[in-house]
């Protein structure tokens, strides 16, 4: 289910503190504060939100990203939905199944 939706970072970062859902989706190319700037403003707020980052941009770019940030997974949007929907099953795996 989508809680929210976001036109630019700012209004990204006011809703996720306003909603606390358990899963961001991000783009990494929005205005105003970019995907990588709100996901770590959320992450230092609500470090138990699982982050996913959807972006034009390959793998490299997404391993540092993840590694500085804390973002649970980093996806190029060429590699299509398919891939998008097993990470939001897995990150929403993490937050039901501890271990």
């Amino acid at each position: 289910m989508v809680c929210g939706e976001a036109v630019n970072g700012r209004e990204a970062v006011q809703r996720a503190m306003a909603l606390k859902p358990d899963l961001v989706l991000l783009d990494l190319a929005m205005p105003e504060l970019n995907g990588a700037e709100v996901a770590s403003v959320l992450k230092g707020a609500m470090p138990e939100t699982r982050i996913i980052l959807f972006t034009m941009y390959r793998e490299n770019v997404g391993k540092y990203l993840s590694s500085a940030l804390g973002i649970d997974a980093v996806l190029s949007k060429p590699d299509g939905v398919t891939k998008l929907a097993a990470a939001i099953d897995s990150a929403l795996g993490q937050i039901s199944d501890p271990t």
